[in-house]
């Protein structure tokens, strides 16, 4: 083969690997999202396994094609050959593109229905959709294909039968959480994104995680491991978990025990994304995932806050009790979930299958943006099945809207309070909530209305305040609360952004994310106040202090006979002026010394 064109020997490559695929006990290699997968048997359980990068993958992939084919080299005598490993550049061009590979959409453990409505129930893969179903331990189910009503009650009790000792607050929380379990089994039905599902109760032990979890095990089999939420590296380190979390395609993903408010603009981002696209931990490239699992996030009293509030479905619990840990049950949850698993499926199934039996018919409640088809598939099986009140508790998610808003509009008022209406840079804003401005009357005004994501500048737990600054300063440019707007300019004469709150009614026009007026001769900004700030003057530490007064004084010279006189550099007057301008503008009075 090694006379062979590198094209033909990458062919016969692929034509062997798609052929393994019909054989037992041969290796099963696939392409997953452009990337080469294999598909391994671990504890009676099929697995994915992508292969590495650099030179341990091709090792692996050499070893795999070396159980399929031959490979030769001439030997030194003419007619011979001579085993030899397969050619490494033909290991590289598939494992860089898997092209001609059968492609490889997930695993799952459960039957799934496929977009038109028909079950995948037989075990192996499937061309059409590009799924492995690999039933573990589930059997046979039996879901009829055309359910009757006695059928459809009956499911339904089965599905509510395990979670009764669980206190939903409403029958929207219930309903919401079925859809859960409805979103695992539909993922092929949904032609769209699925929201983000928020458990949430008063107080700890009331089994917000236990009822999460048993999506899990419904959809698997088995416990799937708990992700908790980031105390440090905020949404660089949430982005980093969940793209290492997506690489091993879980079902359902769920972020645990989560504190306080919830804020990330990559959870956001990834929600509605559809395809993920970000960098392998440990690597240089790029990996690009499809996002089909289920996210889930708990914790006591939740506080959502950005675009994460309009793409979370809340399933709250309330057990009335200070201790609902101490509460007794009739039988451990996941152990029956465990013995009950196939007949929890197979009732799934059985809504899902009398909606499209019915005709698909299209739910009556309002629309749910970003997640249209997500609710008008959900949504239309559980009215089907006669399970009222899905996402009848979207109030929750309009309360923290409105909780945003109201917070962003006291931290707008706090700022034109501080500095009436004179623009400023976020240094200069960073400077006034230091410790050293934090007595002065516009230190005191933008505290009383800070924000809760700039309050780790107050506790030094954020090291560029500046940076951080401007980051939430950009985050909220040009939104609306309580009549006030928060506004970009550009200041070209000193090429900085300066940032001001304006009225809504206020004439803004070519200012908004424009450039401010230039100034006039060469006098300062007309951005500046022409007065000192009132915080004290800059400290040591702050790098930008001039050591003025530590400068020491030499005194020139004496006067040698027959030397004329060193002539001392002055500045004419205006330059003179203008150098006091610009350190004023930069240091305020203590930055010069007369």
């Amino acid at each position: 083969m090694s006379r062979e064109p590198q094209h033909t020997v990458v062919r016969k490559c692929r034509a062997a690997l798609c052929k393994a695929h019909a054989e037992d006990g041969a290796p099963h290699v696939y392409d997953m999202d452009g990337a080469c997968v294999q598909v391994v048997d671990e504890d009676g359980k099929k697995r994915i396994h992508r292969f590495p990068g650099g030179r341990a993958g091709a090792a692996i992939l050499k070893g795999l094609l070396t159980l399929l084919l031959f490979f030769c080299w001439p030997g030194r005598k003419k007619g011979d050959l001579q085993l030899a490993p397969p050619p490494h550049d033909a290991v590289l061009a598939i494992l860089a593109d898997p092209r001609g590979l059968p492609k490889l959409a997930e695993i799952s453990n459960i039957p799934i229905l496929r977009a038109d409505g028909s079950l995948i129930d037989r075990p192996g893969y499937d061309p059409a959709t590009g799924l492995i179903y690999d039933p573990f331990d589930l059997g046979a189910l039996g879901v009829p294909e055309h359910p009757t009503r006695d059928e459809v009650n009956q499911a339904v009790e089965v599905i509510k039968r395990p979670f009764a000792g669980f206190s939903f607050t409403t029958g929207a929380d219930r309903a919401n959480f079925i859809a859960v379990l409805l979103s695992v089994i539909c993922r092929l039905l949904i032609q769209g994104n699925i929201p983000l599902f928020l458990f949430d109760s008063p107080v700890q032990g009331s089994g917000k995680t236990t009822l999460a979890t048993s999506s899990d095990i419904i959809a698997t089999g088995a416990l799937g491991g708990l992700m908790t939420a980031p105390e440090r590296g905020g949404d660089d380190e949430v982005r980093k978990r969940l793209t290492a979390t997506l690489l091993t395609n879980p079902p359902v993903a769920i972020f645990d025990n989560v504190v306080g408010s919830l804020t990330s603009p990559a959870l956001a981002a990834l929600l509605t994304a559809g395809v993920w696209r970000d960098r392998r931990l440990g690597a240089s490239e790029m990996v690009t995932i499809p996002v089909r699992a289920v996210l889930c996030v708990t914790g006591v009293n939740i506080g959502v806050q950005d675009d994460l509030a309009r793409r979370s479905v809340w399933v709250r619990l309330d057990p009335a009790t200070d201790k609902p840990w101490e509460r007794q049950f009739d039988f451990s949850l996941n152990d029956y979930l465990m013995q009950n698993r196939r007949e929890i499926v197979a009732a799934l199934l059985t809504l899902a299958r009398f909606w499209v039996a019915q005709g698909r018919p299209a739910w009556g409640g309002k629309a749910f943006g970003s997640f249209e088809h997500w609710a008008e598939t959900v949504g239309g099986i559980l009215q089907a099945a006669g399970i009222e009140g899905f996402l009848g508790n979207r109030g929750v998610a309009d309360d923290a809207a409105n909780r945003e808003i109201e917070a962003l509009a006291g931290f707008l008022e706090a700022w034109d309070e501080a500095f009436k209406g004179v623009p400023k840079r976020a240094a200069e804003v960073a400077r006034v909530l230091s410790e050293e401005c934090k007595e002065s009357s516009e230190g005191i005004a933008l505290r009383a209305g800070l924000l809760e994501e700039m309050l780790p500048i107050l506790d030094h737990r954020e090291g560029r305040a500046a940076t951080r600054v401007s980051n939430v300063l950009r985050k909220y440019k040009g939104r609306l609360a309580g009549g006030l707007k928060l506004v970009e300019e550009f200041d070209r004469h000193r090429k900085v952004a300066l940032w001001t709150v304006v009225r809504a009614d206020a004439d803004t026009e070519g200012t908004e994310g424009g450039t401010a007026p230039e100034p006039v001769g060469d006098g300062p900004s007309p951005y500046r106040p022409p007065t000192a700030p009132s915080c004290p003057p800059p400290s040591p530490q702050f790098p930008w202090s001039p050591p003025v007064s530590s400068v020491p004084t030499v005194p020139p010279p004496p006067p040698t006979a027959g030397v004329p006189s060193p002539v001392s550099p002055t500045l004419e007057a205006p330059l003179a002026d203008q150098y006091q301008s610009d350190l004023f503008r930069e240091f305020g009075t203590a930055g010069f010394v007369e």
